[in-house]
């Protein structure tokens, strides 16, 4: 989805891949929230609802910067076309939101009973 919106808007409306990218990131990242929180991890987990969202907004920021900064230097640093280093830059902020997500964001709390801690000895 992200792929298609940044396309659609530097081939259709000809804006600056650095403007598509930060518009077609943010609002993908919106619609990926609202799909993980259904689908794939379990919201309020770890977190009250408000202070997950502000989490999610801050990893998705950072995962923003790291994007960016993988499309300038395919694009500016190593010549790829932007359609192709986008590719790329997905790729590298995947594996960012998803590591920040399973293992920060939405990790549950695994409290131990004094009661199963006195099993084990």
């Amino acid at each position: 989805m992200d792929f298609v919106l940044f396309a659609v808007l530097i081939k259709n409306f000809g804006v600056k891949w650095y403007y598509a990218n930060v518009v077609s990131f943010t609002l993908i990242n919106l619609v990926h929230y609202a799909l993980s929180i259904r689908f794939v991890f379990e919201s309020g987990a770890r977190f009250a609802k408000p202070q997950e969202i502000v989490l999610t907004f801050l990893a998705s920021l950072v995962g923003l910067l790291v994007n960016q900064l993988a499309l300038y230097v395919l694009v500016s640093l190593l010549g790829l076309g932007v359609l192709i280093a986008k590719i790329g830059a997905i790729g590298t902020t995947f594996f960012w939101n998803y590591f920040v997500r399973q293992n920060f964001i939405f990790r549950k709390h695994h409290a131990q009973s004094s009661a199963g801690w006195a099993s084990l000895n």
